[in-house]
């Protein structure tokens, strides 16, 4: 299909979710085109546009669904759900005996065949198993099937390939409106009756099963007892057929006087309860979808799975999830490049100053002389940064020499007392590597950046009750070295 040649903001992000299989498009090919788009993210579901138009061309039919995708979807649609409610196209609930499984498939052609007077060659079906027993009670198979003719699903097929579009599924859902109304299970007997479109669906559901089911195509000139009659008349051949009671018949026509007209006469004809349904299941009134579209928005409920029937397809599915991986991996790589440049900027700002930094270390470590106010100012910081790392190194060291001490077993407060005072009298720039004490006499030695620092801590020291005949004992200067080792011996005691 043909793109447009721009797209506003909204299209290019509906196309992306497409891409990413979030944003699905259900196109429904009956007497008219009907449309839906649905936001699916995991379990959350919501459609968020809706339109119907009658054919533009009922002879060029790729034509025409090619003109209404372009006109009133979105986005520009590659991927879609296709969905046939024609009139061409049949389904049956069909109760089979008990049978082997493998044998179904040709029992129900056969069956098919004589219903509808077609040779098995001229017919695609497709068919799902719903429950183990039919309405009788015996043990058997109450099957739902679907036909039509292999000449349309290749004129489907064509479809598909001509206009370039990626189905997920082709499935037929007239049957489907039926599905919202359906009571909940139980042990009863129900009967179901909805005006849908342009024909009336009536179904006998037993034990949240559907047993027995007919459609009634509506003429253009409508007439309400020839539709009463129809309505009458199924229900009338299921109780001569022996069926279980029936309790109540459920019916949603398409106005409120009609329905009204229909439960009483139902009522009068064959003296069975009917009632209107009023809203369907909750999974459809929250979903914002109108009720005209519940049968397409049912492919999307997990209830409703086992009552979709579908064709065989051009393309497998597979395909459909190849093309998920690959949009997925092409989305997670655009997202990782477009990560990588929004956070470009930062990362070379961050590489720039730690340039800097490292220039700045090199600097101060050589003593040259700096002109540039900037540089002078990373210098400084790696100054301040270098004493706090000092600082923190001479912290741990004490911190462990107090716990070394504690580990020996040493009572002595005063001792102890000795060590708070040490740390305490320590300048910055000052750094102890060696502590002893034995038999009241004790001996530090360390280093320090400058001889004021050592003047400072001797200070501190003899400010100190717990030190006594404080002497310096050595202080020199290693060659070449811009620090000074020194030692000094005190008394304590203990």
């Amino acid at each position: 299909m043909a793109r447009r040649e721009t797209m506003n903001i909204r299209q290019w992000w509906h196309a992306l979710l497409e891409r990413l299989h979030l944003l699905h498009t259900v196109l429904d090919i009956g007497e008219e085109l009907r449309l839906i788009e649905v936001l699916v993210i995991g379990p959350w579901k919501k459609c968020i546009y809706a339109h119907t138009e009658s054919f533009y061309d009922d002879t060029r039919l790729a034509f025409s669904v090619e003109r209404f995708l372009q006109k009133y979807a979105t986005y520009p649609v590659k991927r879609l759900h296709l969905t046939i409610s024609r009139i061409s196209v049949i389904s049956y609930f069909l109760p089979l005996p008990d049978i082997p499984r493998e044998k179904l498939e040709q029992v129900i052609e056969w069956q098919l065949s004589k219903l509808l007077h077609l040779s098995p060659q001229d017919m695609a079906v497709g068919f799902q198993v719903l429950s183990r027993t039919h309405i009788s009670g015996s043990p058997g198979w109450n099957v739902l099937s679907s036909v039509m003719r292999k000449n349309e699903l290749l004129q489907y097929h064509e479809l598909l390939e001509e206009i370039h579009l990626f189905p997920y599924e082709m499935t037929y859902i007239a049957h489907l409106a039926l599905f919202p109304y359906l009571p909940r299970r139980s042990d009863q007997v129900e009967g179901v009756v909805v005006w849908h479109a342009h024909r009336i669906l009536m179904a006998i559901v037993e034990k949240g099963d559907i047993v027995q089911y007919q459609h009634h195509l509506l003429p253009e000139n409508r007439h309400l007892p020839s539709e009463l009659k129809a309505v009458t008349q199924f229900f009338t051949e299921y109780i001569k057929l022996g069926g279980g009671y029936l309790v109540k018949i459920h019916l949603k026509a398409l106005s409120e006087e009609e329905e009204q007209y229909f439960v009483e006469g139902i009522l009068e004809s064959i003296n069975i309860l009917a009632e209107g349904v009023r809203e369907g299941d909750s999974f459809f009134v929250r979903s914002g979808v109108p009720s005209s579209y519940w049968d397409m928005y049912s492919i999307f409920s997990p209830d409703a799975k086992r009552y979709r029937v579908a064709f065989p397809l051009p393309q497998g599915l597979h395909r459909m999830g190849l093309d998920a991986l690959v949009q997925w991996g092409l989305a997670l790589c655009a997202g990782v490049i477009l990560v990588g440049l929004l956070l470009a900027p930062w990362m070379a700002y961050t590489h720039y100053q730690y340039r800097q930094y490292q220039e700045a270390e090199k600097r101060l470590a050589s003593g040259e002389a700096v002109k540039d106010p900037r540089l002078e100012e990373r210098i400084e910081e790696v100054r301040q940064l270098q004493l706090l790392r000092q600082y923190q190194r001479e912290k741990l060291r004490y911190e462990q020499l107090i716990t070394d001490v504690q580990s020996v077993g040493i009572e002595s407060s005063n001792l102890k007392m000795v060590i708070v005072a040490l740390s305490q009298a320590l300048p910055s720039d000052v750094r102890v590597q060696k502590l002893s004490v034995q038999k009241g006499k004790g001996e530090i030695v360390g280093e320090a950046r400058s001889s004021k620092g050592v003047q400072d801590f001797v200070k501190g020291l003899l400010q100190s009750p717990y030190f006594k005949q404080i002497a310096v004992g050595e202080v020199k200067r290693a060659e070449g070295g811009a620090l000074l080792s020194f030692r000094i011996l005190f008394e304590v005691s203990l």
